[in-house]
């Protein structure tokens, strides 16, 4: 695995710490997967759990955690703490974005009906600190912007990804 890194002061590539500070990476049979990965009475965050979320107050800043950003951190205004714990790219390769990119799973799923043996997509909702980090660490995938900035390169948005990529959850209560 190659990993590349942002977080200041901070080696994100150490295991040990990066365990510590951003918690595990799931891929989308993880999340879809029966047993679940939240406690009883708690869910991965929907498509629409995420755009009640961010649509009303789409600036990043209020949702970012004050530290592990390249940036310094935000103001947390919101109470959310969003961790950049970056992204594992589809093939197993690189860890990407830490320091800089926060991208959540939500936990819906399409399959387009005239592709042979088709893949799964999915949708995750993303916050970055540098406005090349979301398209350049979700390869392949459908940008979309959340926050008004423009697209390619927003700063809160969403994104229709392949299932093989490694992002972080939400879990939140029923």
């Amino acid at each position: 695995l190659i990993c590349e890194s942002s977080v200041p002061v901070f080696d994100a590539c150490d295991d040990t710490w990066s365990f510590e500070a951003f918690g595990l990476h799931y891929d989308l049979a993880a999340v879809l997967d029966d047993r679940g990965l939240c406690p009883i009475g708690w869910h991965i965050a929907s498509f629409f759990d995420w755009f009640e979320l961010l649509e009303p107050n789409p600036i990043v800043s209020n949702y970012q955690s004050p530290s592990l950003w390249q940036s310094g951190g935000g103001s947390n205004d919101s109470g959310f703490s969003a961790i950049p714990a970056g992204v594992i790219w589809p093939n197993g390769t690189h860890a990407r974005g830490a320091g800089e990119l926060a991208v959540f799973w939500s936990d819906y799923t399409e399959c387009y009906a005239d592709i042979p043996n088709c893949p799964a997509q999915s949708w995750v909702f993303f916050m970055s600190d540098n406005a090349t980090s979301a398209l350049d660490n979700l390869p392949n995938s459908n940008v979309y912007s959340i926050d008004g900035s423009e697209v390619p390169y927003p700063s809160a948005g969403y994104a229709e990804v392949f299932q093989h990529g490694g992002f972080s959850i939400r879990c939140l209560k029923d």
